[in-house]
């Protein structure tokens, strides 16, 4: 998962993730899509892969490497892939969107309690940790649409 891929095809750069030493940037990423120029494909003849891994010090089964086999295909197949891959990522966070309308619901409720009854205190605390909460909920859905850059003491 933590990974750095120059991703190369017939000898030619089609995409990175991340930087390799001297100056590494480590990336947690998932689903990207490199495209292979028709320059860099001759008919008849085999197509080349290379992906270049840094199997970083940072420990654990993640320290390098690929999370799957890659996939290739036409655009045409490429972009059904990415359709059913967002349908997959959407069915995983939304269980957490139900889970933020209620989250946000449970707040307003609390807030409204306080204003009218603003002697009870235990109503407004109750409203703000909803809300962070609902926060938190929204960066982590926010995460399975982003690649992020993986920060650590460790290297």
């Amino acid at each position: 998962m933590f990974r750095m891929l120059p991703g190369i095809a017939n000898g030619r750069m089609i995409g990175q993730v991340g930087y390799l030493p001297p100056h590494p940037k480590l990336v947690e990423s998932n689903r990207n899509i490199f495209r292979i120029p028709t320059d860099a494909m001759t008919p008849g003849q085999p197509l080349v892969l290379a992906i270049r891994v840094w199997e970083t010090s940072i420990g654990g089964p993640d320290r390098g490497g690929l999370d799957e086999v890659p996939r290739i295909g036409d655009a045409r197949q490429v972009t059904l892939w990415r359709r059913l891959e967002s349908h997959y990522v959407v069915s995983i966070v939304s269980g957490e969107i139900a889970e933020l309308y209620g989250n946000i619901l449970t707040a307003l409720a609390g807030l409204g309690l306080f204003l009218l009854r603003p002697k009870e205190r235990a109503y407004l605390w109750w409203g703000l940790s909803q809300l962070l909460w609902s926060l938190f909920i929204v960066l982590s859905i926010w995460v399975n649409f982003r690649t992020s850059p993986y920060f650590s003491s460790v290297y």
